[in-house]
């Protein structure tokens, strides 16, 4: 099965995120654009409709006998028949009000008296006010009062001198622009769960594809370790071989030629040994461990690790388990090799005097974190990269197995490893492990 790239798929995912967010944009502007010219061509149809309204109302009023009228005075016969007119005018058109007021805004002819404010002033904004007198055609912007829209629009009356004798003042709803407003907040929220919806479409599809990496992966390390392991068999058999000749034709010649302090006769042990012990590494890199939990003492497991490192007295070693775990489920040995593993490193990197802390504790309900903190001479950044790589090594007769061993072990057991370290300030590795039900 093919392995798809992490980096690749990440970049996958973030185009898919981009490409539907951009085309949410898009489509919401072209929307909003729509929404826009459809507000503007009613804007004009209504302001056009009203002009043109008063327009031709203002006709049939006599702007001369306006001076005549009191302001407030409602028995004049010639002001009821201007009512009625304008009332006539106002039923037609569908209109809010029309009205009548002197240069000096006083009121002259009113058919809504519920519109009246104050001392029977209208709701007409000064600048109309001010455009009409000089003797123009004017409509206002759609205006809210309450929960209603509106439009007004207002033409001065001139008599035969050219003196403006009066204002044609007429309101109108504009409900429809309530609609456009609802439709235009509609958007908004609409837009808002569509970026919801595909941020969490994307998360989904990321953790799955995400998953399915790992799990592909997974399957083709395995793939990978079964042959490994089947090599590294067949390797580790045709060379112990030949080792454990030499092992004897050495202990044969030292026999019959060598002396008790012969130095020559031992050093080819040691190095068998050290083949030896690179043979094992790597046959149980190449094997995966089939794992075996049970009830675990941590005191007593790393207790018994660091018996075999007391034999060095001036390297100090504590101890520091939280109550709370004191009884772990774990595999006991893939624990205690993957730890003896980490001390190796440790106290090979300590010069002289130095200081190595377990520390064990609990940082989630199912999950327990064991750090190893030493003082040693740090690992350098560049190497620091690559420490878990099989056969990295910053010793010159390290193996490079112990960290990659390690590694495979927790990521066996679903766990995560990490290492931080500064080049002469010591290392730090953190071991998060799930607990497992025993």
């Amino acid at each position: 099965m093919k392995s798809l790239n992490y980096a690749k798929q990440k970049k996958i995912i973030y185009w898919i995120i981009s490409l539907g967010i951009v085309f949410l944009l898009i489509a919401n502007a072209i929307a909003w654009i729509y929404l826009q010219r459809i507000k503007s061509y009613f804007d004009s149809d209504l302001k056009f409709r009203m002009e043109n309204v008063i327009q031709i109302s203002s006709k049939l009023i006599d702007a001369a006998y306006l001076t005549l009228i009191v302001p407030g005075d409602e028995n004049d016969p010639q002001v009821i028949y201007y009512q009625q007119l304008l009332f006539d005018i106002k039923e037609k058109n569908n209109l809010q009000d029309i009205y009548i007021i002197s240069p000096v805004q006083d009121l002259l002819i009113d058919v809504n008296p519920d519109f009246i404010i104050g001392n029977n002033i209208k709701t007409i904004e000064h600048d109309l006010i001010k455009t009409a007198l000089s003797g123009r055609i004017i409509s206002s912007d759609i205006y809210t009062l309450g929960e209603h829209k509106f439009l007004t629009a207002a033409v001065p009356l001139i008599d035969e001198t050219n003196s403006v004798t009066g204002i044609l003042v007429a309101e109108a709803r504009a409900e429809f622009f309530n609609v456009i407003e609802e439709f235009n907040n509609g958007l908004v929220l609409f837009s808002m769960i569509n970026a919801l919806v595909i941020l969490t479409v994307a998360f989904f599809l990321y953790r799955s594809l995400k998953n399915l990496i790992v799990l592909q992966n997974k399957v083709k390390n395995q793939e990978h370790l079964v042959k490994l392991g089947e090599m590294a068999a067949a390797v580790a058999h045709e060379i112990r071989n030949p080792l454990s000749i030499i092992r004897g034709t050495n202990e044969l010649i030292s026999k019959k030629y060598g002396k008790s302090d012969d130095e020559f006769f031992k050093y080819i042990p040691l190095e068998l040994d050290r083949l030896n012990k690179l043979i094992n590494d790597f046959l149980s890199f190449a094997r995966s461990k089939e794992l075996k939990y049970e009830k675990v003492d941590i005191r007593f497991l790393l207790d018994k690790i660091i018996i075999g490192f007391k034999d060095n007295p001036d390297i100090k070693i504590n101890i520091k388990i939280d109550d709370n775990v004191k009884i772990i489920n774990a595999d006991p040995d893939a624990l205690e090799q993957i730890l003896l593993n980490i001390m190796n490193n440790s106290i090979q990197s300590i010069n002289n005097h130095g200081q190595i802390v377990i520390k064990v504790d609990s940082i989630r309900k199912k999950e327990i974190r064991i750090i190893v903190e030493d003082n040693g001479t740090g690992i350098e950044p560049e190497s620091l990269k690559k420490v878990f790589e099989p056969f990295f090594s910053t010793r010159e007769k390290g193996s490079g197995l112990g960290l990659a061993i390690s590694a495979r072990l927790v990521e066996q057991m679903d766990g995560k490893i990490q290492i931080e370290s500064e080049n002469g300030s010591g290392t730090d590795v953190t071991i998060i492990l799930p607990t497992k039900s025993g």
